[in-house]
């Protein structure tokens, strides 16, 4: 029988905030002090006592000490509208107690007795103290409050207690004791990016383990705190899929599978540019419902509108309604406001792991990637989207709308990740519009890039393999 390693790390603390625990790679570490600090109105306090009632549901008990903060009284008004509150666990299990009074009178060491006695009295397994700024302040010399963090240190770990401390930081340039003495430091804020207001959460530092670096967005909700992993770091360094070069699937566009060898590569993904009304919606549906045809799960999903996915699913295949009743079919949509990458990434890939589709059609891209809070982060994160999405057996079609006007945008001007890229153009020739499609590239596979002319029928598209175009490949 193996042997425990003499320095094996203590089990992870599991935070009770959805999101967290797989920034940190798995929680917080038993006996720790960690740092909670942010400017006033980002979700400190509740993010305190979302791990505290975590803690109790758990079967652990937790202190609750407030220095200088709110009155008890507001704080439990405010936290009560939340999920995570449980009215019956607060004096039983929870004990809320102002440790301002011991401050004053006995200083950093009258505190520290009252924490030391209440610990041990309750049996806590998480100590929150909360204004921990205001002690830091009222100390007679930063040596006695390195001093105060010490001894604090040493009485959570003797009796496993794991402490949070919460700072206010509001325009403190210098760099805090506590950060050098702390385990670990979650850094809270609110940023403004022109009109939009975004939360964000940093894991400064965490010592015994690696952790999601960067900056993670959040949200404050009914349920307390909902942390969101930046996706490119949580689905970063993983192994590509292996892929047959011979395995190919059928568009359902009569005449286009002829111009790509036989159809779009097996887990492959496919960029459908052109200008609105040029079919793009028409084309990813179509090619949704040859799956359909061919026994597969499909899955569809959109920001603009639902409607328009499902009325031509319907007239592509009167059967489409079945199909999505017993699950061959998956329509996802979401409404086209204020919203986190990540948050869309998350709902898309619960629904791809359930349903497994082989084929995945997202219209309008272009919207998705306007509402990106940084947009210089979208190469990496469209990367990791489509690489998971690949990794899940999927082969991906999305639209993007003509954005500069011109009929063959520059390579710099779309997404850098799609394997294949399929051009949708309109010209006018005389009283007549003249549609073309450009199979303008396609990675590891030849294909044919002279232009066809191409028909949007009740069918569906349909190329004209036989017509070119009336110009060249420019």
């Amino acid at each position: 029988m193996e042997s425990t390693p003499p320095f094996a790390l203590p089990p992870r603390m599991d935070t009770g905030v959805p999101g967290l625990n797989i920034v940190l790679r798995g929680g917080l570490f038993p006996g720790g002090m960690y740092l909670i600090t942010g400017p006033s109105g980002t979700g400190k306090t509740i993010l305190g006592n979302q791990m505290c009632f975590q803690q109790v549901a758990s079967g652990g008990a937790a202190v609750y000490v407030t220095l200088l903060a709110e009155s008890h009284a507001r704080m439990l008004t405010h936290i009560g509208s939340l999920s995570f509150f449980r009215a019956d666990q607060v004096a039983q299990r929870i004990t809320y107690v102002s440790g301002f009074g011991e401050l004053e009178t006995g200083g950093l060491q009258g505190l520290l007795k009252s924490l030391r006695t209440i610990v041990l009295e309750r049996k806590a397994t998480i100590l929150v103290l909360d204004g921990v700024t205001t002690a830091s302040r009222l100390a007679q010399s930063p040596l006695d409050f390195r001093k105060f963090l010490r001894e604090l240190q040493v009485l959570i770990e003797v009796v496993g207690c794991t402490a949070l401390l919460i700072a206010n930081e509001e325009n403190r340039p210098e760099i805090p004791i506590e950060n050098t003495i702390v385990d670990g430091i979650i850094s809270l804020s609110d940023e403004r990016h022109g009109l939009r207001a975004v939360r964000e959460l940093d894991v400064v530092k965490l010592r015994g383990s690696d952790y999601l670096r960067g900056r993670h967005f959040y949200d404050i909700n009914r349920d307390g705190i909902r942390v969101y992993p930046r996706v490119e770091t949580l689905l970063a360094h993983r192994a590509a899929p292996s892929v047959d070069p011979d395995d190919r699937l059928g568009t359902g566009v009569p005449g286009l599978d002829e111009l790509m060898g036989g159809g779009l590569p097996a887990n492959s993904s496919t960029l459908v540019y052109g200008r609105s009304g040029a079919g793009k919606t028409t084309f990813g549906m179509q090619y949704l419902v040859e799956g359909l045809r061919r026994g597969e799960t499909v899955l569809c999903a959109g920001i603009e509108s639902s409607t328009t996915m499902a009325l031509t699913g319907r007239r592509l295949y009167p059967e489409f309604d079945a199909a999505v009743a017993d699950g061959r079919a998956t329509l996802l949509w979401w409404e086209p406001v204020e919203y986190y990458l990540e948050g869309l990434a998350e709902e898309l890939f619960h629904h791809v792991r359930r349903s497994r589709p082989r084929r995945i059609f997202i219209d309008g891209l272009g919207t998705l990637m306007a509402g990106a809070v940084y947009q210089d982060r979208l190469p990496t994160f469209l990367a990791s989207i489509y690489d998971e999405l690949m990794r899940c057996g999927a082969t991906l079609v999305t639209s993007l709308q003509e954005l500069d006007g011109g009929n063959f945008p520059k390579a710099t001007a779309l997404p850098p990740v799609a394997h294949n890229l399929i051009l949708l153009t309109e010209e006018e020739a005389g009283h007549e519009l003249r549609r073309q499609l450009w199979v303008r590239h396609m990675r590891n596979s030849g294909c044919d890039t002279q232009g066809r002319r191409y028909l949007i029928e009740d069918s569906g598209l349909r190329v004209d393999a036989a017509q070119r175009g009336l110009r060249g490949e420019s």
